[in-house]
């Protein structure tokens, strides 16, 4: 590890570059407009010091057709914005990678292949991830744990194949209302 100077120059702090990566639910902001895809993936790899992908290969792993390589931000859907934002997370080569409602804007296809190229990194590369989302259904197909916040405080934590078992009042409401919100009682 080597060291990033802090502002008054006279301290250093440890250089942490590429150990975790953050995917916002709303990548817009860190997309920039006059950049290709390829060239932000490759901007972020340059920052991490770490080899750049075979990019091809990684925008097709999340269902990107080769062409966005070419493109800029405004040119895709954004769900295609999402999916360049956790592409670019993960030609960091991070340890471990913390995503916001990362399936949010993606129908449930997208969804469905966007965490699986999500868990198939995290198995190969037995980096930690970490998703926020409020969807309990998917949450429950495609984690292994779920933790259930209140006010910023766990209040529940456990597998994610007994939350619906849980006795926890907030985890019991955040059931009940993804299942009014999807039609159901």
């Amino acid at each position: 590890m080597g060291s990033l100077p802090l502002d008054d120059g006279a301290r250093t702090a440890p250089d942490h570059r590429g150990w975790c990566a953050f995917v916002r639910q709303q990548p817009d902001a860190t997309l920039h407009p006059l950049m290709t895809v390829q060239s932000i993936i490759r901007e972020a790899t340059l920052i991490a010091g770490v080899e750049a992908p075979d990019y091809e290969e990684l925008v097709g792993s999340l269902g990107l057709p080769t062409d966005v390589l070419h493109r800029r931000p405004h040119q895709l859907s954004g769900g295609q914005r999402q999916r360049v934002a956790l592409a670019r997370a993960l030609a960091t080569r991070p340890s471990v990678v913390l995503a916001d409602e990362i399936v949010s804007a993606l129908d449930a296809e997208s969804a469905t292949t966007t965490m699986s190229v999500l868990s198939a990194y995290q198995q190969q590369s037995s980096c930690a991830v970490a998703v926020t989302g409020h969807d309990v259904r998917f949450m429950v197909s495609t984690c292994d744990r779920i933790i259930v916040l209140d006010d910023g405080r766990i209040v529940d934590d456990r597998a994610a194949a007994e939350i619906g078992s849980s006795d926890v009042p907030q985890t019991a409401e955040l059931i009940h209302a993804d299942r009014i919100f999807r039609g159901g009682v």
